[in-house]
């Protein structure tokens, strides 16, 4: 079992409004958003996307990692069950990273080839004029 104390939003946010400084790591599963958020230090942070499946919070004074969202995790547990034959018992956060970042450079590369498929077309039918 973690060390890492898991929150509702809604106690999250009766934290808040009645004032209670107290603030642990956590973890927050939303099964209707299908993603995983976490935070380690409660702060004001901006966030940066950095792929279809993973959002990066900074805290906003030092730019410090605050936390993290990884999204379709469902999508994600199922591929390592049924493509890489994983038990769902064994599976750890760390195989969900893992596998997003994968997939993350495989949209990516395959985003920059359809990109100079599509410059060479534009090239053909529309030559420079010059």
């Amino acid at each position: 079992m973690s060390d890492t104390k898991e929150f509702t939003v809604a106690d999250l946010i009766r934290k808040r409004m009645s004032g209670e400084k107290s603030f642990a790591p956590h973890t927050l599963y939303d099964p209707d958003a299908d993603c995983v958020t976490y935070f380690h230090i409660d702060v004001p942070t901006h966030s940066d996307q950095i792929d279809p499946f993973v959002t990066l919070y900074y805290e906003q004074a030092s730019g410090t990692l605050a936390g993290y969202k990884v999204k379709c995790v469902r999508m994600l547990v199922r591929k390592l069950v049924e493509e890489q034959h994983m038990s769902p018992d064994a599976i750890r956060f760390g195989d969900v990273l893992d596998l997003a970042a994968k997939m993350s450079e495989d949209h990516r590369k395959k985003a920059e080839r359809r990109q100079a498929k599509e410059s060479e077309l534009a090239d053909t039918l529309l030559p420079n004029v010059g």
